[in-house]
């Protein structure tokens, strides 16, 4: 396939003097989430250490060619590859498995360049963030071999293996997808890139905490690192309290008496936003009337989903906000009482990442990365359902407990260690895994660095 290619870059007096960083990352967006906003927070707290080469796919190059030009003591350059519409539509419907050719394509492009670009900069670290998590990492590990230059993977995540019943409302066809996309990721971690990355880097980093009795010991050498960040900046970018108070009442929102549930994300399958649905069906008709929930988000799931809630007869209690800009998407999540994320197949949810920093509640299963960061903050999560009738049970049984006891229920998270899982403390973090002194590169081999392991500093109370 034809993939074009072009550059930008950005030079500050002074700033080529920081340490040289190549970040690959497929996606990297400004308002984005998920993969593309984890690519944007990661590339955004880099640049305030380093030089960064970061090299990208073209979808959303404009908007992050103005917030860089926009920025005061940043230096960067950016290679943008073009991979077209057709493949970016196949890369967001993750049932396409032909994204795959043009993703490989991709990565021997991404190799190319790099490779040519090191005859004129010398990276302290060659850092491949992961786009479609344990499964294909690329090839930064080769060039890394070839240069003697230090190789960070992941955060890495992927190798969560949900059951497909979990899926039974979306039909046959996404039970089978789920179970061979299990099937394909245990098998896929032999492939040769990803064999060949575990044993090259120097730092192989965690999205999530590995379970079971084998992942923990093949990823015994893993950091703990969640790859989405805590937001520091989130009051700018949400309305202030007594505001939110007031988008209740203008909006139609519900009364203090009622318990408003909000839930944010691309609805697809795996969101589960049906198990929400069945979970309101199960309470009494009283409480039931008692509680709403705002979905936030567009996605190829929404008809199924709202067909679902008229069948069930929840239509009144389930509303569908559609897509809102980011800001108004938080703004709405801040006028609810609490988050309700039912989602079991995760790295780190932006979602629930956003609400603590709002210190909003949060209802949510224990999985993820987000699942570490809830726990420091104080929050007890639900535990991980085997099925899709223990999900129903478990959300239901939640939101029911909620209403009979608010005040118990709605707990916000406390700040005290949440500020080790903002931007600038994992960047910070990255720094003494790696032995380096922030703006210096590589620190001097007889200055003494806090070590980091699994089990320690990565892990706060």
């Amino acid at each position: 396939m034809k993939i074009v290619h072009r550059v930008f870059e950005q030079r500050q007096l002074g700033h080529d003097q920081r340490p040289c960083y190549f970040l690959n990352a497929y996606a990297v967006s400004v308002t984005g989430g998920s993969e593309p906003g984890m690519g944007f927070a990661w590339f955004s707290h880099l640049l305030k250490y380093h030089r960064v080469v970061l090299f990208t796919e073209a979808e959303f190059a404009e908007s992050l060619i103005a917030w860089v030009r926009d920025q005061e003591n940043v230096a960067c350059t950016i290679h943008f590859f073009d991979l077209g519409p057709k493949t970016r539509a196949r890369c967001w419907n993750q049932g396409d498995w032909r994204f795959y050719a043009a993703y490989w394509a991709y990565q021997r492009a991404v190799i190319r360049v790099a490779s040519v670009s090191m005859r004129t900069d010398r990276p302290i670290a060659l850092h491949q963030l992961n786009m479609i998590g344990f499964r294909e990492p690329g090839y930064f590990w080769c060039l890394a071999r070839a240069s003697g230059v230090p190789l960070i993977w992941g955060p890495v995540g992927g190798y969560n293996f949900p059951s497909g019943s979990l899926y039974h409302a979306y039909g046959a066809v996404a039970r089978w997808k789920q179970s061979l996309k299990n099937v394909l990721s245990l098998a896929s971690m032999l492939l040769p890139s990803v064999v060949g990355s575990y044993l090259t880097a120097s730092a192989l980093l965690l999205a999530i905490p590995p379970r079971g009795r084998i992942m923990p010991r093949v990823l015994r050498r893993g950091y703990l690192f969640p790859e989405t960040f805590l937001r520091s900046d989130i009051a700018s970018l949400t309305v202030q309290p007594r505001d939110a108070r007031l988008l209740k009442r203008t909006t139609g929102a519900p009364t203090d008496s009622v318990l408003l549930l909000a839930m944010l994300g691309k609805l697809v399958p795996r969101k589960l936003v049906d198990v929400a649905i069945d979970a309101l069906c199960t309470l009494s008709p009283s409480d039931r009337a008692r509680v709403r929930i705002d979905v936030i988000g567009d996605g190829p799931s929404r008809g199924l989903l709202e067909a679902l809630a008229k069948q069930r007869g929840v239509e009144e209690q389930v509303h569908f906000c559609g897509a809102l800009p980011h800001g108004q998407a938080l703004a709405r999540l801040q006028s609810a009482d609490m988050l309700l994320h039912c989602s079991v197949d995760e790295g780190t949810s932006h979602a629930v990442v956003e609400a603590l920093s709002l210190r909003m509640p949060v209802m949510a299963f224990d999985c993820g990365g987000h699942s570490i960061i809830a726990r420091s903050a104080g929050l007890v999560l639900l535990p991980m359902p085997q099925n899709r009738a223990q999900a129903v049970s478990a959300i239901a049984q939640a939101i029911s407990d909620t209403l009979e006891a608010p005040d118990t229920h709605l707990v916000k998270p406390t700040m005290k260690h949440l500020s080790l899982w903002t931007g600038k403390a994992r960047i910070d973090e990255l720094h003494r895994l790696m032995r380096w002194s922030p703006l210096a590169g590589p620190a001097d081999s007889n200055a003494q660095h806090a070590s980091t392991h699994p089990n320690s500093t990565l892990n706060p109370p």
